[in-house]
């Protein structure tokens, strides 16, 4: 049986997904090809069904999918890309603003990151260099499928692949073939400014090292991806203007909707505060899912920069985290800025 979530808007991902069904249709006729792209479908298809299953996994599948291919012990296939790539996707092709295309990407990444820590999944990241043999490769081992040359050849020929001559052709180059407009793999966000591409490997990075076993680091939110009270939108490389004091109790900055790999988490926000003469205080909270999870008070001195640390847990990696900071009383005078916020895993299960 072939289970497979194929949620992907990318070019590589429709093209693998147009792969394995071929390599599956030709080869393997008895197995059962399955394409669920909900929890709801996926469980129509498996209800009462024991045999094991293989979980080709393409963009961002939901975490309950994923829960099902661990029960049913799945070997799963992640064709993965790089996360600039991904965001570069989704501003291209899908017209998404840069924030919501920062928040896809990274949903993505933690959704996945249980597949990724289990050891169940092989990634077939889209790298320079990787051809179309390394691909199929890795393909046939994990369907256990060895294939007749010929049988290969026709399977390839359905989806306009050339055998042999296109075996050792850099992948990205069929893949240009397809679709011109596909940017080369480590180059998906070259069109933003180099600001906003720091930001977004600040982000990223951490995240891909944790998912992947690596050594943990901070993760680096900067104020420019936050919405303030005065600034609801957020603008690539614009740092919103410090929140006036003055006025009723009120939220000053809120995002960014974010998702983190499941764990024990450490926030540590920076702010400025100037002329807080009636020593007021504000509430910091970590929501998801408009639950909130975790919150601090803080006494905000009258002048200076400090920081406020708050711990929580996060249990659902798929989920996006919001951070608010409450202005807890009226003020006649004040300015409050936020400066950025760092994110450190605090447990080893992380």
């Amino acid at each position: 049986m072939l289970i497979a979530s194929f949620a992907s808007d990318t070019i590589y991902g429709r093209f693998c997904q147009d792969l394995v069904r071929t390599i599956v249709a030709s080869a393997r006729p008895d197995y059962l090809a399955i394409e669920a792209d909900t929890l709801r479908d996926m469980a129509e298809h498996v209800a009462g069904r024991r045999v094991p299953g293989i979980l080709v996994l393409s963009g961002r599948p939901e975490s309950d999918l994923l829960q099902i291919a661990e029960r049913l012990r799945c070997r799963a296939i992640l064709f993965d890309e790089y996360a600039e790539d991904l965001t570069g996707n989704f501003l291209r092709q899908k017209r998404l603003t840069w924030p919501v295309a920062l928040q896809q990407t990274c949903a993505f990444l933690c959704t996945t990151a249980p597949a990724r820590r289990l050891g169940g999944a092989i990634t077939m990241l889209r790298r320079p260099g990787l051809t179309l043999r390394m691909l199929l490769a890795t393909i046939l081992q994990v369907l256990e499928m060895p294939m007749e040359p010929a049988l290969l050849v026709a399977a390839a020929a359905r989806i306009d692949i050339r055998l042999p001559q296109d075996l050792d052709r850099d992948l990205d180059e069929l893949l240009v073939s397809r679709d011109p407009a596909m940017t080369p793999a480590g180059s998906g966000i070259q069109e933003l400014t180099m600001d906003a591409v720091e930001m977004m490997r600040n982000i990223y990075e951490p995240i891909v090292t944790l998912v992947n076993g690596g050594d943990t680091r901070p993760i680096v939110w900067p104020v420019e991806i936050f919405f303030s009270q005065t600034e609801k939108k957020a603008v690539s490389g614009v740092r919103p203007e410090p929140q006036t004091m003055l006025g009723p109790a009120r939220f000053l900055y809120f995002g960014p909707y974010l998702c983190l790999p499941a764990g024990h988490w450490q926030a540590m926000a920076e702010f400025e505060v100037q002329s807080n003469l009636s020593k007021n205080r504000v509430e910091i909270d970590i929501s998801r899912n408009n639950e909130t999870i975790a919150f601090s008070l803080v006494d905000l001195p009258e002048e200076g920069f400090f920081t406020a640390i708050t711990d929580f847990y996060n249990d659902r990696g798929e989920l996006p985290i919001e951070m608010r900071i409450f202005l807890k009383e009226g003020a006649i005078e004040g300015q409050f800025e936020l400066k950025k916020v760092m994110l450190t895993p605090i447990s080893e299960g992380v």
